[in-house]
């Protein structure tokens, strides 16, 4: 195919693409987490777009397991989530705050594995559970295409 040619069919193919809205799914790879409120943001946002993400790679830690609470999210059967419970970095956290940031974290995933949290999963503050995602999809994790 000569190279105007190409360069129409690539170019075509780009607006159809834009004008569908098909993005291309965001793919999380090895994200050991971060701050709540910043995650909290984001999730926000991907819910708003209906964007497709892909938590693929070994591990997904601490803030980044909140993406299993989005819709259109699928999890690679061999990565690792690690759920432990809710930190401050520099100071104690009272009683009272690690209820409600325990609570406020259960309520952004799929209601079992919210439940699982609250029981079990906030038990760790300096280590983590580690679930492989494939065990997970009895608690309704969708697991990705290969």
């Amino acid at each position: 195919m000569p190279f105007r040619q190409q360069t129409l069919v690539g170019l075509l193919a780009l607006i159809c693409g834009a004008v569908s809205g098909i993005a291309e799914p965001l793919v999380i790879q090895n994200d050991r987490g971060g701050y709540l409120a910043k995650q909290l943001d984001r999730l926000a946002e991907l819910k708003k777009s209906d964007r497709r993400v892909e938590v693929r790679g070994d591990v997904c830690f601490s803030t980044c397991t909140l993406y299993l609470s989005l819709p259109n999210m699928c999890a690679d059967a061999e990565t690792i989530f690690g759920f432990h419970g809710p930190m401050r970095i520099g100071r104690r956290m009272s009683t009272e705050e690690f209820n409600y940031f325990s609570q406020l974290i259960a309520s952004h995933y799929p209601e079992r594995i919210g439940q699982w949290y609250l029981e079990k999963g906030r038990e760790k503050r300096f280590s983590v559970h580690k679930i492989k995602a494939r065990d997970m999809a009895q608690y309704g994790v969708k697991i990705c295409d290969s």
